[in-house]
């Protein structure tokens, strides 16, 4: 169900390694889950980073999700592709154009701590069996 080439971690985040340079951005679970969304904050272009620290986030009109870093490294290109008129790229092609930002990582065995795509879609599978339905359990009362 998920991209196999990528790598993942719990918030939602992807990481694809091309020629050096890992390209990052949000899962279509995310996308599903929490959109739409109205603004996307990101780092800056030359911005160090460590991995697990916020980098920026993604709002939508409840809620403003964080972004984390997936690995460490220093920020070489943010997705200008998207802005608020142009969010559709996370929802079309999450995996694709809807990157978010490019980066040299400085410790590519960082990329070990991340879950591959079968890990990923087994802890996608657990929260979902944790999230409570709509549904109303029915409740009897006995009368005497």
């Amino acid at each position: 169900m998920y991209p196999a080439h990528l790598k993942y971690m719990s918030g939602h985040i992807w990481v694809r390694m091309e020629n050096g340079k890992a390209i990052i951005g949000v899962t279509d679970y995310l996308v599903d889950e929490k959109g739409p969304f109205s603004y996307l904050d990101l780092p800056a272009v030359g911005a160090v980073i460590e991995q697990l620290q916020e980098i920026g986030s993604i709002e939508t009109d409840r809620e403003a999700i964080t972004i984390m870093a997936p690995l460490s490294g220093k920020v070489l290109q943010i997705n200008d592709s998207l802005d608020e008129s142009t969010m559709d790229l996370l929802y079309d092609s999450p995996y694709e154009d809807g990157w978010l930002i490019s980066l040299k990582p400085t410790d590519e065995e960082e990329l070990e701590s991340l879950m591959n795509a079968e890990e990923y879609e087994s802890y996608v599978e657990s929260l979902q069996e944790e999230e409570p339905t709509d549904e109303v359990e029915p409740s009897y009362t006995q009368f005497e």
